[in-house]
Parts: structure tokens; sequence; C-alpha cells
């Protein structure tokens, strides 16, 4: 794997990829937007941006994502990301960044410069998409019919009261009765024994399951190292209505996700929070 393929996916990851003395590469994100005056959408964006080497730097972000890709311990991982940066920076020739760009001197200053690559910067930018307004004549045409809706009421209420007058049926009531209670079993009688209905027997997973989703869990949503990435994705939760969970990380990162209650089922939530918020969510097992 190249090494411009660990800056992106830092970048996917935490919106910053610190490169020590090659600068420190920042991906601003701006969600979808609806345009009221244009009656359109504007679909999201990104943006990358390159800024010059600064005399704090710490590798700690892109270390993880080699740490995670290949698991191998943080300190290996730290090490290899520090040689390669060294490598680079020690370079006559330019350095390729493949997708990203290009790294070079060619200057007066003899300044560090990054030229990005074109076609990543069109990957980048969407074109808006329109909605032309509804034609007014059709809209005239299609009006409310009340005569279908009691119609449809009155069919409702009728099928209602018959299912209702079935499921309290005197047949239904005698055979409750005649149900043998599990007091009245004698006592050297086993289940195997016993004339029951089958039950569903749950497994170790299931019954682990079930306690999980009755505790109250958090969903992570990203970890961001900019303000305006971390204030956006805030946004997002709370347009949603719903608890946001932020920590504290090394470096002035924060760990942003969500506080979901006992009660609500895991799986569903977290299928949820990637189709609306961020596709890459996952659970924070505590």
């Amino acid at each position: 794997m190249g090494f411009s393929a660990y800056i992106l996916e830092t970048l996917n990851r935490y919106g910053r990829a610190d490169i020590g003395a090659l600068g420190t590469f920042i991906l601003n994100y701006s969600p979808a937007e609806w345009k009221v005056s244009q009656q359109n959408f504007e679909p999201p964006k990104a943006q990358l941006e390159w800024q010059s080497p600064s005399a704090s730097y710490s590798y700690s972000l892109i270390a993880t994502v080699v740490a995670s890709l290949h698991d191998i311990s943080y300190s290996k991982a730290y090490e290899f990301v520090e040689a390669t940066v060294n490598k680079l920076t020690h370079e006559d020739a330019p350095v390729h960044l493949g997708i990203l760009g290009l790294l070079d001197k060619d200057n007066p200053e003899q300044k560090l410069r990054f030229s990005p690559n074109p076609d990543l910067e069109k990957s980048l930018q969407f074109a808006p998409l329109s909605i032309k307004p509804q034609y007014q004549g059709i809209i005239t045409k299609n009006k409310f019919n009340w005569w279908l809706l009691i119609a449809s009421a009155a069919f409702l209420s009728v099928v209602f009261i018959l299912l209702n007058l079935l499921l309290r049926s005197p047949m239904q009531n005698s055979i409750a009765q005649n149900v043998v209670q599990p007091s009245n079993l004698p006592a050297n009688t086993s289940l195997k024994q016993t004339n029951m209905a089958p039950e569903k027997v749950l497994d170790n997973y299931q019954i682990q399951k079930q306690d999980l989703d009755n505790q109250a869990y958090i969903i992570i949503t990203g970890t961001f190292c900019t303000k305006v990435n971390a204030d956006r994705m805030k946004s997002r939760i709370a347009r949603l209505g719903l608890n946001t969970y932020e920590e504290s990380l090394k470096e002035g990162c924060k760990r942003l996700g969500i506080k979901v209650e006992a009660g609500v089922k895991r799986d569903s939530m977290l299928m949820s929070v990637r189709s609306l918020i961020e596709p890459t969510a996952w659970i924070l097992d505590q």
C-alpha cells in the first residue's frame, strides 16, 4: 500500500493528516443543503487543504491508521511513519503523493509547495441537483376525495369489530380454562412427559444480545481534530433529536457519537445511524 493511501484513510477517519516536515492535510466537509430561493439541493462537498509544516507536529493519527490496517503495534507503526516521512523529506526530487498531488520546492524561496491533483479536485466537487416545480394544472385536478376516506374508515371499523368478536369467542375461553397449570402437575413429571407446546430456546448469543439491548450504549460517528468538522457532526446529530456523546483525545482531537438509551435495539439503531449520519459508525464497548 502506497504512503498516500495511508494519508487518504487518515483523512477519511479523522479529517486531518499530519505528516511532519511535509506539512498537514485537512479535509473540510460541507453537508448537503436545501436552497429555498433556488429550489434545488446543494449536495455535500469536500475540500482538501494543505498547510505548510509547523514546529510542533505528531504522527499519532496516521500511525493509528497504519496500526489498525496491518494489525501491528502502535509503536512500530509510528516508527514506520516517521522513517517514511524522513526519507521523503531528504529526497531531492519532488514527492509524489499519488491521487493527492505533488510536493516540490521549485520556487525561488525554496519553500515547500503543494500542487493538488486535478482529478482529486473533480472528485470532491458535485454539481447541484435541481428539482423543477410541479405543473399547477395537475395539482388542481388531484382534489382530496372525502367520500373515499369515509368509506375506507367504515370498512376498517367493520373488520376491527369482526376480529374482536372472533378473538373473544366462547371456544377460546373454554380452551383457556382447560389448560393444565404447572402447579397441578405431578411432582415426578418431567418436562419431556408434560403435554406442553414447545417453546423457542434462545442460545447464549441471543440471550447476551437481549441483555445488551436493555443497557444504554454509545455509537461513535467519528474522531475530529478540527473544530469546524466537529461542529458539523454535532449539528447533524442535533437535527435528528439525538443526544451527543463527546470525548476529548490527545492533540486537541475529539471523539463524537450518540448516546442511546436502554431498550433501543443496537443493530437497528446502528443501521439507522450509518444510513442517516455516518456510514462507518460503530458501537463503543465500555
